[in-house]
């Protein structure tokens, strides 16, 4: 929807946005309406494309009236990719809830990607958070945390759109250079205690243990530039494939799925070859050759001018076990040592030589850290 008047732009967005969802034309089919004051336009998204196309021949023959003033009303498709994720955008994160809000043609994946807008709004709600949780304001927590949600939505259609089109980066040679990003070129493979392989009694010289501050794929980058072959351990859900990475949850599954097309190895309905959930308690999932291609979350989700391969295991710790005097029962205790003695085994099989490992179960789902180390 295009040159909208003016004098309309300067009343509250919440009102024309609903007044534009209320037009007869639009009535129960606008799924998203994006609201773009500097250019007077509002980008509606619909709910199909045949619905798209009914709107547009109607608008041919009779042009909406919004408010008493006409406005015009054209494809999206017809138009240039000359948007960005901007403020406006982020102004709204609340509203975002989910990647499944939007429809595989919709506009939101011709929008750039700009990481200093990101980080800044990231930054913002930071430190509106922290505020509100020094106040003890439930509501404003609530509302802050569903535009933390949002913005990291906006960071996976932003990857959905990269992983389907590809992406620009831009370096000295060409600033529009394209950068194209493959398909997985082997299927995940699942683990159940009685398919893991055999222990062995095979004695290596040493085996060295570092503990290290810093994001989990670069560190698995480091040691694969060093001439290790490293396999990362995906802290899991042990239902949903990519934990809440659809939601915008902010956990290390999620950020990963965030960077990488991990999520068509584990989540696309349309590849056959996907594992089936829950992962097996003692077992874990494997996935070869996933793509790197955004840097971390301190980065803005930069995307990289050389993305990078690096293989996965998926292992499910605990969610929220007993404690007693901050300590797992002897129990879980016993069965958590077997979920990570499925790791190692996994990862001597399919030939690793190193294990990239984070605090298994220690955020969200409260298992004990000194513990678990």
């Amino acid at each position: 929807m295009e040159e909208i008047p003016r004098e309309l732009l300067q009343q509250p967005k919440d009102g024309l946005i609903r007044a534009i969802t209320a037009l007869p034309i639009f009535e129960g089919m606008v799924t998203n309406v994006d609201l773009r004051s500097r250019e007077s336009m509002a980008i509606l998204s619909l709910v199909d494309t045949d619905i798209r196309s009914r709107v547009l021949d109607q608008c041919q023959s009779l042009m909406p009236v919004l408010q008493g003033r006409p406005v015009f009303v054209r494809a999206i498709r017809a138009m240039p990719a000359i948007w960005e994720f901007d403020d406006e955008w982020y102004q709204r994160a609340q509203v975002h809830a989910s990647i499944e809000q939007f429809a595989a043609d919709d506009s939101v994946f011709l929008r750039e990607w700009k990481p200093d807008i990101w980080q800044y709004w990231k930054s913002k709600y930071d430190v509106d958070l922290k505020k509100a949780i020094n106040r003890n304001d439930s509501g404003t927590i609530s509302r802050v945390n569903q535009q933390m949600h949002g913005i990291r939505v906006t960071v996976m259609l932003a990857t959905l759109s990269a992983v389907r089109n590809g992406y620009r980066c831009p370096s000295e040679q060409n600033a529009t250079e394209r950068i194209e990003i493959p398909p997985p070129r082997q299927p995940s493979e699942s683990f159940t205690f009685a398919a893991l392989p055999p222990g062995t009694n095979t004695i290596f010289e040493y085996t060295s243990v570092s503990v290290i501050k810093q994001d989990c794929l670069l560190a698995a980058l480091d040691m694969k530039e060093s001439g290790l072959r490293p396999v990362v351990l995906n802290m899991a859900s042990a239902t949903s494939p990519g934990g809440g990475y659809r939601r915008g949850d902010g956990a290390q599954e999620e950020n990963i799925f965030r960077r990488s097309n991990y999520f068509l190895s584990l989540d696309d309905p349309m590849n056959p070859r996907c594992p089936t959930y829950p992962i097996a308690e003692f077992g874990g999932i494997y996935t070869p050759d996933v793509t790197i291609f955004r840097d971390s979350e301190d980065s803005g989700y930069a995307f990289r001018r050389t993305p990078f391969t690096m293989d996965f295991i998926a292992v499910a710790a605990y969610r929220k076990p007993k404690l007693q005097n901050n300590c797992l029962s002897a129990e879980d205790a016993a069965k958590t040592r077997r979920k990570i003695e499925a790791i190692f085994a996994i990862a001597l099989h399919k030939g690793h030589d190193s294990l990239l490992l984070s605090a298994l179960g220690c955020g969200a789902f409260q298992n004990p850290p000194k513990q678990i180390a």
